[in-house]
């Protein structure tokens, strides 16, 4: 996949395309849909496939939230786009300036710079200035312009409507299972192991400590998780705190991999959220928190047999 600035792209680079454009935090269900009908007719009309989408989010630059945490930042998600199978990713910085554009003045830089043969978007889609580039004026311009619109309609899960506002409130919440239904993948988080204080090894239980990129962070607790690194995914066992038995302040990450004997300082690791066990807790004692640990540990297994162990998109 090609990642590649707006501005970047010179007119007539593409002579035919299949486009969406969107924010797609989290890439969850409702995007895959997307993505899946956008592949779908790019296949039946041999063009290439564009995904063109904006950092940071609108409602934070729109002042409608004060800071909308993303739910993958960015480099992940551009990541997650790239493995679904989308040729090209074109993002734009999304500034005031940009918002108060007209649908008109912004859809004709975008044809001009990528001649889609079809366009296919989400059911809540809208843009430029006021909104009022939603499906209905989409759909009178591309009949304008000869390219054909696709509006799918709400994903739901049960009788709840995928979105990413819901996954934001549920992982928020530490309902991580309900989380990972409406994304079609758990919550994923990537770091870079550090050195931490050592304690886990002396207790028994080495950890990899991450310095994480994450916006939106799970409430402190125990998690029952995965963990890839170098392509392979291993079992294990996430703590979110501040370490309160040991009087620590500084929020951590840890996260222990089961059955896993490799020293891993310096690495980059990707952790799976799939389970909330249980929330923060001071102990009286080193040995009462072994004892938890070992607790922790025998549920996140028997967890993680019931469950199995995917990870890839549903």
């Amino acid at each position: 996949m090609k990642i590649l600035k707006l501005n970047q792209v010179k007119p007539h680079r593409l002579r035919a395309s299949a486009l969406t454009i969107g924010t797609f935090d989290g890439v969850h269900r409702g995007h895959r849909a997307i993505f899946r009908r956008l592949l779908a007719q790019a296949r039946k009309l041999s063009v290439p496939t564009v995904a063109l989408t904006f950092d940071p989010h609108p409602r934070e630059v729109l002042g409608k939230q004060k800071h909308v945490p993303d739910i993958v930042p960015f480099p992940g998600r551009c990541r997650l786009i790239e493995e679904i199978g989308v040729d090209y990713l074109v993002w734009e910085r999304f500034t005031r300036r940009l918002a108060g554009r007209s649908p008109g003045n912004f859809m004709d830089e975008v044809v001009a710079k990528f001649h889609p043969r079809v366009m296919v978007v989400g059911h809540d889609f809208s843009f430029g200035k006021g909104r009022v580039g939603d499906e209905a004026w989409l759909r009178r311009y591309g009949r304008e312009r000869g390219f054909r619109v696709i509006a799918l309609h709400p994903v739901k899960v049960g009788r709840e409507v995928v979105s990413s506002s819901r996954i934001r409130e549920l992982i928020s919440q530490g309902q991580m299972e309900r989380a990972g239904r409406l994304l079609g993948l758990p919550f994923l988080v990537e770091g870079r192991v550090i050195h931490g204080h050592h304690r886990g090894k002396r207790l028994g239980f080495s950890t990899a400590n991450l310095h994480w990129q994450a916006e939106l962070i799970p409430p402190d607790g125990v998690y029952v998780a995965r963990a890839e690194w170098r392509g392979s995914w291993y079992p294990a066992v996430a703590n979110i705190g501040t370490n309160p038995t040991f009087h620590d302040q500084k929020l951590a990450f840890e996260v222990h991999l089961l059955d896993f004997h490799r020293r891993l300082y310096g690495q980059r690791l990707r952790v799976a959220f799939l389970k909330r066990l249980r929330g923060e807790m001071t102990f009286p004692s080193a040995k009462a928190l072994v004892r938890q640990i070992q607790q922790d540990i025998r549920r996140a297994r028997r967890c993680l047999r019931r469950d199995g162990s995917r990870v890839a998109p549903t």
